[in-house]
């Protein structure tokens, strides 16, 4: 068995090991809402729901091979036409959500910690299978 000292580099997944996607959509989801009158009336439990139901059903086409930009539209599209807003809305919804979600990262929980931690010994990385955009604007703001 090999140990730690043959390790020289650690590569991290960035979300959900680094930082809480779901929390991440759920903030953004909450600023959504708030700022458009198309989802009064609209319980923020079952947005947050339809969301995270349609995203794991999404997941499903882009590890299919779907490509991310395609699987991000049909997420929005599908999300607005589940709470029974019009279609028009969409867009909105798409270029409001990419706007601020990657804006609001939610650290997972002592993530820092092992990061600088790990960092004095070795080598780091990060792997994503989302856009170096959304990642980029993620750790500009983890500061």
């Amino acid at each position: 068995m090999r140990g730690s000292e043959d390790i020289e580099v650690i590569l991290f997944d960035v979300d959900d090991t680094l930082f809480d996607q779901r929390e991440a959509h759920h903030r953004a989801l909450r600023q959504i809402k708030e700022r458009y009158d198309v989802f009064k009336g609209i319980d923020m439990d079952e947005i947050i729901h339809t969301f995270r139901e349609i995203d794991d059903e999404i997941i499903k086409d882009f590890r299919g091979g779907v490509p991310l930009n395609e699987v991000r539209w049909k997420r929005s599209k599908r999300f607005v036409k589940s709470l029974s807003i019009s279609q028009d809305f969409a867009e909105t919804f798409h270029e409001k959500f990419y706007r601020i979600y990657p804006s609001i990262p939610v650290e997972v929980e002592r993530a820092r910690e092992v990061v600088e931690d790990l960092n004095s010994r070795y080598e780091l990385g990060i792997l994503s299978n989302s856009t170096e955009k959304v990642q980029m604007e993620n750790f500009k703001h983890w500061s």
